[in-house]
C-alpha cells in the first residue's frame, strides 16, 4: 500500500506510541512556495522505523529527538535534508 501527497503547504508524517514505518519509503522533498514550506518525519515514544528508507531533500527533515531510549532504527537515511537527533 502506498500514498502520495504533493502540492500542499508542508506537513508532518509522525510515528508515535508503538507505530511503525515498516518497510516504507518516505520522501521529504521540502521547498519554498510563498513562504517556508517544510516536510517533517518524526519518530517519538517507542515507535519503530523498521527497515524504512528515509529520503530528505531541500528543507525536509527527520526528527527523532522525542524518541525514548535506547533509540530508533531504520533501514537507511539519505539526502541533503536536516536531521534532528536530540535536544
Amino acid at each position: 500500500m502506498g500514498g502520495l501527497a504533493s502540492g500542499g503547504g508542508g506537513g508532518i508524517v509522525a510515528f508515535f506510541d508503538t507505530s511503525t514505518a515498516g518497510n516504507a519509503t518516505i520522501i521529504n522533498n521540502g521547498g519554498v512556495v510563498g513562504g517556508c514550506v517544510q516536510w517533517d518525519t518524526e519518530f517519538s515514544d517507542d515507535s519503530s522505523g523498521g527497515t524504512s528508507r528515509i529520503e530528505l531533500f531541500g528543507n525536509g527533515s527527520l526528527d527523532i529527538s522525542f524518541h525514548n531510549a535506547p533509540g530508533v532504527t531504520m533501514g537507511s537515511i539519505e539526502g541533503t535534508g536536516k536531521r534532528v537527533l536530540g535536544r
